[in-house]
């Protein structure tokens, strides 16, 4: 681990490497956002002939759903962010959030399950 030298003990261990993995997860989402706003684009430059109309028209809504996630996850309490994130967007296994966030496995199961249904009450009206 090339950051352990610059642990100064102030803190403890597990929350010094709590924090390092969710600044990884962070890392991720936005390297993850960039891919799939590179395909967008590659998508818009090279529509399929056949469909450019309902390609572009998909594209919008596609788009629309995507920003009203976005903003839906954002507006969740960080547990339940912290957990959908590593479930849905890093798709990590119940038991890898588990050993990640330092919470019991039913503790994990229940914040996915009550910020999926936070998610679907946000989105109700907007997808």
């Amino acid at each position: 681990m090339k950051a352990y030298p610059r642990f100064r003990g102030d803190a403890d261990p597990f929350t010094w490497l709590y924090r390092i993995a969710l600044n990884v997860l962070k890392k991720s989402y936005r390297k993850n956002a960039r891919r799939a706003e590179l395909w967008r684009e590659h998508q818009e430059k090279h529509p399929s002939p056949s469909s450019e109309t309902r390609t572009a028209e998909h594209a919008v809504l596609e788009e629309e759903r995507a920003q009203a996630v976005r903003q839906a996850i954002a507006q969740l309490p960080v547990a339940f962010r912290e957990a959908i994130t590593l479930r849905y967007i890093d798709e990590m296994s119940y038991e890898e959030i588990s050993t990640a966030t330092g919470c019991s496995m039913g503790t994990v199961k229940s914040r996915i399950s009550r910020g999926k249904a936070l998610l679907a009450d946000l989105l109700a009206d907007k997808v």
